[in-house]
This record gives C-alpha cells, structure tokens and sequence, in this order.
C-alpha cells in the first residue's frame, strides 16, 4: 500500500470536497487519462456533474487503494478493481467523514473487502469439495 494510506489519518479540513480528473491526477500522481481509464473501469464514479465531472474525497481513497492492490497483485489482475469496488461505499463514506480519516479505517474496509471478494460461495464450494476428497 502506499505510504500515505499506511499511517496516522487525513485532515480534511484542510481539503476540498470535489475534484476533476486533472485535480485527482495531480494528487495521485497518474495522468488523467489513467484516471478517465478507472472511471470506465468501475474504480470510481462522479457525484457532481456541473460542468465538468468531479470526484469526491472517497476517490482519492479507491485510487490509492487501487494503486497499492496493484502493485501486490499485478496490474493485469482483476482483483485490484474488485476488492476496490466492494469496499467503495465504505472508503466514500470515509471520504465524507468530518474532519480527519483515520488510515486504520481505510485498512478495515479494505480488508473487509479482501475477505468478501475472496471468500465467495463459490470459493468456500470449491475448497469444501478439494478437502472433503483429502479426507476420504
């Protein structure tokens, strides 16, 4: 994960509420297209549409995340993106939070995630029938 998401929390007071692509680009260090590329993809959504689209706090979190899932799965993975979007409500409602997130927060949600992503019902059929044929 990246630094920023590991420690201590973000004042928020101190951020704006909204940004555009070029805003959440700057901030996450990747070009806009990259950022246009997450948006088609599902990673984040738009929540004002006056002029030109933007982004709230809540984004910045899903790109970090995104980001740092990434670099531990590959960036071919689908994983990154999945993980990402269960954990979206959480790490917007996070974004909303008043005045500080607190990373320990985000790396709940994001765990909580890990776990809803991986452990599916087809998961826990799957490793039930290869074990349950060991213990024969």
């Amino acid at each position: 994960m990246p630094a920023a998401l590991l420690t201590g929390s973000v004042d928020l007071d101190t951020m704006e509420r909204y940004f555009t692509v070029e805003d959440l680009a700057l901030i996450v260090g990747e070009s806009p297209k990259w950022i246009s590329k997450q948006r088609d993809a599902g990673v984040i959504a738009p929540v004002l549409f006056k002029g030109r689209q933007q982004y709230g706090r809540g984004a910045i979190l899903r790109l970090e995340a995104f980001k740092g899932l990434q670099e531990e799965f590959g960036h071919n993975s689908a994983m990154p993106a999945l993980i990402v979007k269960e954990a979206g409500p959480r790490l917007d409602e996070l974004g909303r939070r008043q005045p500080d997130v607190y990373t320990v927060d985000a790396l709940n949600a994001l765990s909580d995630a890990v776990m809803a992503a991986v452990w599916t019902d087809e998961v826990q059929a799957e490793l039930a029938r290869r074990f349950g044929a060991l213990a024969k």
